[in-house]
């Protein structure tokens, strides 16, 4: 890898553009009620985007200013709106995306939001199966 491209993929997991990088994934990868559902390979992108880049681990050095903190916050705060908006859906294919994606935050998101949505999360996935 020459020394560009190791710099450019080094910066990818600058945790100042994990924020932006969420709602950019929020925004045109999952499905909304005026967005079709996407095709399965897309979906599988979101999720290779998530895991890959650590999007949902709001994990950041001690050095991280509040703006920082605040905006990630916010970031995964909205992509659990919409996922959680997914799995209360009539929809059945929005419904199944809703309920995969909730499972992957719970893989993927901080202890302390784990643990502070873990209730409300279990209920909506809970109704989904009964």
């Amino acid at each position: 890898m020459t020394a560009g491209v190791a710099e450019f993929v080094s910066g990818m997991d600058d945790c100042r553009l994990k924020p932006q990088m969420l709602r950019s994934v929020v925004r045109d990868g999952l499905p909304d009620e005026k967005r079709p559902f996407p095709r399965t390979a897309e979906l599988a992108a979101v999720l290779s985007r998530v895991r890959t880049h650590g999007l949902l681990s709001e994990s950041y050095s001690d050095t991280a200013g509040r703006k920082l903190i605040e905006a990630w916050r916010s970031a995964v705060d909205t992509w659990v709106e919409r996922i959680v908006s997914l799995a209360s859906s009539s929809a059945p294919d929005r419904c199944w995306a809703g309920s995969c994606l909730l499972g992957v935050t719970c893989e993927e998101c901080c202890s302390d939001r784990f643990q502070s949505s873990y209730t409300i999360w279990f209920q909506k996935l809970l109704e989904n199966f009964q």
